[in-house]
């Protein structure tokens, strides 16, 4: 719902420009829930085999080829902090900026 609500938000903001103030509120939520899910994807690509195998099959020990990390994983994660750390500070800069144009006025 987070990410839907800050779509409208950029729809909102596109359409009515940049000074639609509740386009300032909607469209953090975006930018906070993309970054949230890239941290769920680095915790779940960072987890140890063996914590995964008990946590969604079973208690296999770590034994199972499909939970063993592989250079696939390692570029997801990569990936995921890329793109987490870009919305995450696109997020704060655009919030920042708002916050500090709204002050002025």
């Amino acid at each position: 719902w987070p990410s839907l609500i800050g779509a409208m938000g950029v729809v909102r903001a596109r359409q009515f420009g940049l000074d639609d103030q509740l386009s300032w509120l909607l469209i953090p939520l975006l930018g906070f829930s993309i970054a949230a899910s890239a941290f769920t994807a680095i915790f779940y690509g960072l987890t140890d085999a063996g914590k995964w195998n008990r946590r969604f099959k079973g208690d296999l020990g770590g034994q199972s080829s499909s939970s063993q990390t592989n250079g696939l994983t390692v570029l997801i994660v990569v990936c995921a902090l890329l793109v987490g750390t870009t919305a995450l500070i696109a997020t704060l800069v655009y919030s920042f900026q708002h916050l500090f144009e709204l002050q002025a006025l």
